[in-house]
């Protein structure tokens, strides 16, 4: 292992063949998934690779079952009247299984390789205990491992995701403050009971690999922020996503907004999360009701947290003072936590998830006009998008394993490499 001048360790390693083909193949596999009907020669134009290349790889992903032959998306060929052989993904050649363990619910679905999910259970529980949350994970999954058999489809991995801070490479939570847990090594827990691959990220990062690879959008380089219990972001750079040295990249919740402001769980004071939170925001309604400000809901119920967010969201969407108000004073500081993201990150787009966004659209609209209130001229303003999905969150986690073990295997082992194998055969 080489040294740098201040005695650091750094590590220095080469590509070997066979991670090139690897990458190669990656490259084509994600055109075809891209352009559906694309050509071999295309691909030779658009990757740079050899004729022969091309050819070699895309006969290797037919024969594995991956892709199929179809008519050509090429407007050229058409033109002159030949019709060359295109090539499309088939769909529902392997599946993915994935699994989403939230503060509250623990829910497995499939995804095929369209991003569609063929299969979806969760279970309300309280998930601050391991024990219960493994239990649900593990029971939820026989179900969908059940449902896999029955439709004679093989399945190559499992993508678990949970809020938190996670070492993707070992499958360790070192610390998740929404589910209050710490040092917790899942997939070791979960590896006997599953039979197949596993592999663990943190939600925002499945959510925002889901958004990349089937969202159609030309943006190769986005922001990803998710907004809810807690707050996190992800950066992605042509698919890739970048962990960090201690797996805790993205973690923007307790940075400091004001160091004046509410008490964090963390201990500190005014941190992003204890600023924009729904806790944080219900608070925010009860002191705008005890201001005088007129609502639908009363102050008891807020107090004791018996409001419903889908509640809640349809208020501030309709115009009810105090959730308006409220969310008026929360978007401020949201606006400005952003704007600073931006400023870091400097991205194309910025996409902002959460269901308070997708409920309401006063909401989503507020919160992208104090953005750019807070933001720089200098710099040029990335597109905000809203994602309206409720399914991204458990896409995602099935998005995991689709990322490591069919879209970008380049990182994946060789014995994943061949157990996956066998699996497509």
């Amino acid at each position: 292992m080489a040294v740098a001048k201040n005695g650091a360790r750094l590590t220095l390693r080469g590509d070997n063949i066979t991670q090139v083909r690897r990458r190669n193949r990656s490259m084509i596999l994600e055109l075809i998934l891209r352009e559906p009907g694309i050509c071999r020669r295309d691909i030779v134009h658009e990757t740079g690779l050899t004729a022969a290349a091309v050819s070699d790889i895309t006969r290797e992903l037919i024969n594995e079952g991956l892709v199929a032959e179809a008519a050509s998306s090429s407007l050229e060929d058409k033109r002159v009247g030949r019709s060359p052989v295109g090539l499309a993904i088939r769909e529902n050649a392997v599946w993915a299984m994935g699994a989403l363990v939230q503060r509250e619910q623990v829910a497995v679905g499939i995804s095929n390789l369209a991003g569609h999910l063929v299969f979806s259970r969760e279970m309300q529980a309280d998930c601050s205990s391991v024990l219960t949350a493994q239990n649900l994970l593990i029971q939820l999954a026989d179900e969908a491992i059940a449902f896999a058999e029955s439709a004679d489809r093989p399945v190559v991995g499992m993508g678990v995701s949970i809020p938190g801070i996670v070492v993707p490479a070992n499958g360790a939570i070192r610390h998740s403050s929404v589910l209050n847990w710490q040092d917790v090594k899942l997939v070791e827990r979960l590896q006997s009971q599953i039979p197949y691959p596993l592999m663990m990220d943190n939600d925002i990062r499945g959510m925002a690999l889901a958004w990349y690879w089937f969202q159609e959008q030309a943006h190769g380089q986005f922001l990803m922020v998710h907004v809810g219990n807690g707050i996190a972001c992800c950066s992605v750079r042509e698919g890739r996503i970048w962990a960090g040295n201690s797996g805790a990249a993205g973690q923007i919740g307790h940075s400091i907004l004001d160091p004046n402001g509410p008490k964090c769980d963390c201990g500190q004071r005014g941190c992003f999360e204890a600023m924009v939170s729904i806790n944080r925001l219900l608070e925010m309604i009860a002191e705008e009701i005890q201001n005088g400000a007129i609502s639908s809901l009363d102050l008891h119920g807020v107090h004791a947290g018996r409001v419903k967010m889908a509640r809640l969201y349809e208020l501030i969407e309709k115009g009810d003072e105090a959730a308006r108000g409220a969310y008026r004073r929360l978007s401020r500081y949201l606006g400005i936590g952003l704007s600073n993201l931006i400023k870091i990150y400097d991205p194309q787009a910025l996409i902002i998830s959460g269901d308070i966004f997708r409920r309401s659209k006063f909401a989503a609209d507020l919160t992208k006009q104090d953005v750019r209130s807070h933001f720089s001229t200098e710099q040029i303003f990335p597109e905000i998008i809203v994602d309206g999905s409720p399914n991204l969150p458990l896409l995602g986690s099935a998005t995991i394993a689709l990322d490591r073990f069919v879209f970008r295997p380049d990182a994946c082992s060789d014995t994943d490499a061949e157990w996956i194998g066998s699996q497509r055969r």
